[in-house]
């Protein structure tokens, strides 16, 4: 058993560390990246990084190319309004879904994030903002009970990062901060995330599909607006 969570925890450990250096762009964009690389820079065995990986390709933030290699997903306009729009129409159904389904242990955990998202809208910390806002949203993505939803909507969620990272990175203005502009692609989640989140916890189906396709085509808007 002790083996076995130390393999969890090494897997666990590496798909972090892996998807932080993807979304930092220490991996660019069509950039090769192999195991054993991996396995040097992060001194850790092959085998959790290989279990890593796999789990990175279903989620998009990796492809796998011939033979037996992988690289970060290259960016272009087209594949970032698909995975938009794919995300808008299943994540308005998740919400739908979940506003009529949700049980106690689900509402509990949205009412908790949106204290969360307060405290991190007020002091802004990118990193812990990223977190919660993937546990925002599979939270939703859950309580939908359709566990294709669920598997798709991960996929991608994770892949529209690459995109937001992205624009973080290359699209920033003369004489503005990081910070800033992170504040500027995020100011509205607070209030977004607060609507879709009374809409849930209602039981207004309509009304939550409705908040949430409009938070995330307006964070599509936002990225091509800086583009």
């Amino acid at each position: 058993m002790t083996g076995l969570l130390d393999y969890q925890r090494a897997e666990s450990k590496a798909k972090a560390e892996i998807t932080k250096r993807i979304l930092n762009h220490v991996f660019s964009p069509g950039e090769s990246v192999s195991e054993n690389q991996l396995a040097e820079t992060l001194a850790m065995s092959r085998t959790p990084i290989r279990t890593a990986i796999r789990a990175l390709i279903a989620e998009g933030l990796l492809e796998r190319v011939e033979p037996k290699g992988y690289i970060v997903p290259k960016l272009t306009g087209e594949d970032m309004q698909q995975v938009f729009l794919t995300r808008q129409k299943l994540e308005g159904l998740a919400a739908e879904l979940a506003a009529s389904r949700a049980d106690s242990s689900d509402r509990v955990t949205l009412s908790a994030l949106q204290e969360e998202l307060e405290e991190i809208y007020r002091s802004w910390e990118r990193d812990r903002f990223t977190d919660y806002n993937e546990r925002f949203h599979s939270t939703i993505a859950r309580a939908s009970g359709n566990a294709y939803v669920e598997r798709f909507l991960r996929q991608c969620f994770w892949r529209s990062q690459l995109y937001i990272y992205a624009y973080d990175t290359y699209f920033i203005t003369p004489g503005e901060s990081r910070e800033r502009f992170s504040k500027g692609i995020y100011g509205p989640t607070y209030y977004e995330h607060k609507a879709i989140t009374e809409a849930i916890l209602a039981g207004n189906t309509g009304a939550a599909r409705e908040a949430m396709e409009r938070h995330i085509r307006s964070s599509c808007e936002s990225l091509v607006r800086r583009s």
